[in-house]
């Protein structure tokens, strides 16, 4: 018990996850001989974490999915993703949408626009922040006048489900 309790004082626990959110004990496995040997890729999935009882603790998957690759080092994330999740038969409170641009907010497991503080992040967004951590710490090199083609393309991916 007293390890259960000393996991939920960890400071990247949310006290509405569902379940124990270990993101940084990734560093003990990627140490381990057997991984590193093997070259074992590590990815992590926030969204079974946090669930999706309401849209901070949305936010809190898509926050968590920036983190377990820009602070922790994860080789990868797995992130639900439904932009009809109201009608989702699975897993519908966690997924979050791949843009608010055009968004219909019924057929989402938000129902209505959040206001602008329980706003979760979109697939988008999380896109865009983890490229401009690479961009930052010189993992690519990317030409200036590309990255605001890149970003702008990204902006004008729109919430279609007629498509």
């Amino acid at each position: 018990m007293a390890y259960i309790e000393q996991r939920r004082k960890d400071p990247n626990e949310h006290p509405d996850a569902r379940n124990f959110n270990n993101i940084g004990d990734i560093s003990v496995l990627k140490e381990d001989v057997h991984f590193k040997s093997y070259g074992i890729q590590i990815f992590y999935d926030p969204s079974h974490v946090f669930g999706g009882k309401n849209n901070q603790v949305r936010r809190k998957i898509g926050e968590h999915a920036i983190k377990a690759i820009t602070e922790f080092g994860y080789d990868g994330l797995e992130i639900e993703v439904n932009d009809q999740s109201a009608f989702g038969l699975t897993d519908k409170d966690q997924a979050l949408v791949t843009t608010f641009n055009g968004i219909d907010w019924q057929q989402t497991n938000m129902g209505k626009e959040p206001k602008p503080d329980d706003m979760p992040l979109s697939l988008v967004d999380i896109v865009k922040q983890l490229i401009a951590d690479r961009v930052a710490r010189n993992i690519v090199a990317v030409d200036p006048a590309k990255l605001v083609r890149d970003y702008r393309a990204l902006d004008k991916i729109a919430w279609n489900m007629a498509a």
